[in-house]
């Protein structure tokens, strides 16, 4: 495996994964942790094959990937891919930490 992101802030108002804008991570290779903007997170996410960003929470590992509107591709974010689990989800991390608790 490669980096997870393991707590996300919203840069905006919203609450969906086009609001965020702030990921930190971790490599589970190097042991290096550091932050991304969106834009970074877009760039880095987008240059690396399927699998090697990811959210882990709860047991439940899922995939990040980038998306963009159809009607708009050059507005860019990060998700996580469906698994229909909530707690694994970018916005969740969020969620938490907008509400003062620490994801690690």
């Amino acid at each position: 495996m490669g980096r997870r992101i393991y707590d996300a802030e919203f840069e905006t108002s919203g609450t969906d994964h086009e609001h965020l804008g702030r990921f930190w991570w971790t490599d589970s290779i190097t042991g290096q942790s550091g932050t991304w903007s969106r834009a970074e997170a877009v760039s880095y996410v987008g240059s690396r094959p399927k699998g090697d960003v990811f959210v882990s929470e709860n047991g439940y590992t899922v995939a990040v990937g980038v998306w963009y509107y159809t009607s708009n591709p050059n507005i860019k974010w990060i998700q996580t891919e469906s698994d229909g689990q909530r707690f694994d989800n970018l916005t969740t991390l969020a969620q938490r930490r907008a509400a003062g608790l620490v994801n690690k």
